[in-house]
């Protein structure tokens, strides 16, 4: 039995959460929403990588709603504010350094790549990893996304590591 559960949060998830345009269906935004609300009170820990942060800003101001874009700006960054003195409503990931970027890099170009991965899916995998490695087996480790993870599975050395995908969610909610 596990200690606790580990969140890794993907670009996907938060789309969701926030209600962007083009991005969101009530549907799954409800189950979301509520998918964090359990976890909050069940006091899992819940990860954003740095990369993630960067592409729900950028998929916030694809929309041509300037007023509620505004609006979802605000609340985003008002999140993102609030995790780096609380650690809520997340704990966002820090850039990489150097060398652990450039290592980053070789691994997307020479294994992620050919698989369709991207560089910000490629740092969510690498982030999953670190956080199985420094909690052990006191966590269960997941990755909460809603692409098709299939051809990621492949991917992830470790077994132990789950990705929770759209389905699994609906099935859980």
């Amino acid at each position: 039995m596990s200690g606790g559960t580990v969140l890794v949060i993907d670009t996907s998830y938060l789309l969701e959460l926030y209600r962007v345009p083009g991005y969101f269906n009530n549907r799954t935004h409800k189950a979301i929403k509520a998918k964090f609300a359990t976890a909050i009170e069940q006091k899992s820990l819940r990860y954003v990588p740095f990369p993630v942060i960067l592409d729900v800003a950028n998929h916030i101001v694809d929309g041509r709603d300037d007023g509620p874009r505004k609006q979802r700006a605000d609340l985003f960054v008002g999140h993102v504010l609030q995790s780096f003195d609380s650690a809520q409503p997340f704990v966002i990931t820090p850039a990489l350094d150097e060398a652990s970027l450039k290592e980053l890099l070789r691994r997307f170009a020479n294994e992620f790549a050919s698989e369709r991965v991207g560089l910000t899916d490629t740092t969510i995998i690498h982030e999953a990893n670190r956080l199985e490695q420094k909690h052990g087996k006191s966590h269960d480790v997941h990755i909460w996304t809603k692409i098709d993870v299939s051809r990621l599975a492949s991917l992830i050395p470790n077994p132990t590591l789950s990705l929770m995908t759209t389905m699994s969610l609906e099935i859980q909610v």
